[in-house]
């Protein structure tokens, strides 16, 4: 799980024109590809629901990004509609049941997911708080609505990618591209699913929390910030997980990786 550093603010933590769920959001899977050059994404997102009333399921997406197909239960649907940042597709299912939604989309993201090219340096990382996941992929975008998430990042290969989870495997695309495949078991917040793309050095810390269960610990930083970040402020990482399993327990996720980002 990447750590994340959430600042004091004002803000509500679901701000009012955030629309409450319809329908529980039970995982997510973003796949993605990010452009060799520029900002224009493309991407697929298969969304797993478990249906609680008759109303429509309901979406948020930007309105930057344009809508070419929604599909459910592998059907292609052309009954959904769209007001502003909501998309609504109508179902005829009973409550309880379970259902699918793919909605393929493009388009260039101007928030939640930061793309920057400066003096040659690429990097990629979303910035999700407090409701901005939709910003760049859909999703039922409110806080208390936590759900799986699994992350398929198509991307130049000379590039490093971080998501939350597991890193479950990583292949060959086409000529000179890789498709990176990250997923969580566990439920996790829309806010902080989250991924990372940039050239990065990855440094293993060892284990921590081993008085419960081991989790392995990583920092991923710029390859010119390596050698301070892992003797600096990320030296003790180990001591500090085996403090906080000491006091509150057993760390939730399958590891612990700590990432310098562009955001």
């Amino acid at each position: 799980m990447i750590a994340l550093l959430l600042l004091l603010q004002a803000t509500p933590i679901a701000p009012a024109n955030t629309p409450r769920p319809a329908h529980d959001a039970v995982g997510y899977n973003v796949r993605i590809t990010i452009p060799d050059s520029g900002k224009e994404i493309r991407a697929d997102t298969y969304t797993l629901w478990r249906l609680l009333s008759a109303d429509p399921i309901r979406v948020e997406l930007d309105t930057a990004l344009h809508v070419d197909k929604v599909t459910l239960d592998d059907r292609t649907i052309t009954n959904w509609r769209r007001d502003g940042e909501l998309i609504l597709i109508p179902h005829r299912h009973a409550i309880g049941d379970h259902v699918q939604t793919v909605i393929s989309y493009h388009g260039t993201p101007w928030d939640g997911l930061v793309i920057r090219d400066s003096a040659g340096v690429r990097t990629i990382f979303a910035d999700n708080w407090p409701n901005r996941a939709h910003r760049w992929f859909p999703s039922q975008d409110y806080p208390s609505d936590k759900a799986t998430a699994e992350f398929h990042v198509n991307v130049a290969s000379e590039y490093q990618v971080i998501a939350n989870g597991e890193l479950a495997g990583r292949g060959s695309a086409d000529a000179g591209h890789s498709t990176w495949f990250f997923q969580t078991r566990k439920p996790i917040p829309v806010y902080t699913m989250v991924i990372g793309v940039a050239k990065m050095a990855r440094t293993s810390m060892g284990e921590g929390g081993c008085a419960v269960r081991c989790v392995p610990l990583e920092v991923l930083t710029y390859p010119a910030d390596s050698a301070y970040a892992v003797t600096g402020p990320f030296r003790r990482v180990k001591e500090i997980l085996d403090y906080f399993t000491g006091v509150i327990g057993e760390f939730p996720y399958s590891r612990l990786t700590h990432v310098q980002s562009s955001t």
